[in-house]
């Protein structure tokens, strides 16, 4: 399977959090569904630099993983920024 970025999850949490809903409401609906994707097996973390390597797990707890992603969103103040956080892949 391909690797996912960071950017259709935002958008997912987006759907989820509601119209209208802040950027506070869908950081926390984020992490629930990133808490989700991991609980399900999904790898979270770097995008390898080498063609054909596909995501480098960043073999941290499930909680320090969700950590992470909490501490990187805080960093940025667009969301399109948030595709050098992570990527997600089920492989």
């Amino acid at each position: 399977m391909s690797p996912v970025h960071f950017i259709p999850v935002w958008d997912a949490a987006e759907t989820v959090a509601g119209e209208g809903s802040t950027d506070a409401e869908i950081r926390s609906a984020l992490l629930v569904l990133i808490g989700d994707m991991l609980n399900r097996g999904i790898t979270i973390g770097d995008m390898s630099p080498r063609d054909g390597e596909g995501v480098i797990p960043w073999n941290l707890s499930r909680e320090q993983a969700l950590r992470k992603v909490a501490a990187e969103t805080g960093k940025y103040e667009d969301s399109l920024d948030y595709v050098k956080i992570c990527w997600f892949s089920a492989a």
